[in-house]
């Protein structure tokens, strides 16, 4: 779950990447910066440091990690041009 959110915003550069001219602008971030994103938040839940011994805690985490590349995806599918 935790590394999910790197393939999400890798696909989502992808996508500004190709859909970029000089007409429109949409950010790109590249996907060294997802993978870097979910491989720290994947080993900071692999020593611990970010899961807890509640459930509720551990999915409120999860969902607080996917927040990111969900808003960029959002983000990036509505600023794309249509054909």
């Amino acid at each position: 779950v935790y590394f999910a959110s790197a393939c999400m915003g890798s696909a989502a550069s992808e996508v500004a990447a190709r859909t970029t001219s000089t007409t429109n602008y949409l950010p790109t971030t590249g996907s060294f910066v997802w993978i870097v994103f979910g491989t720290t938040s994947t080993i900071l839940y692999f020593y611990g440091l970010l899961g807890y011994q509640r459930p509720a805690c551990d999915i409120f985490i999860a969902g607080i990690t996917q927040f990111p590349p969900t808003a960029y995806t959002m983000l990036i599918c509505w600023m794309s041009p249509q054909s």
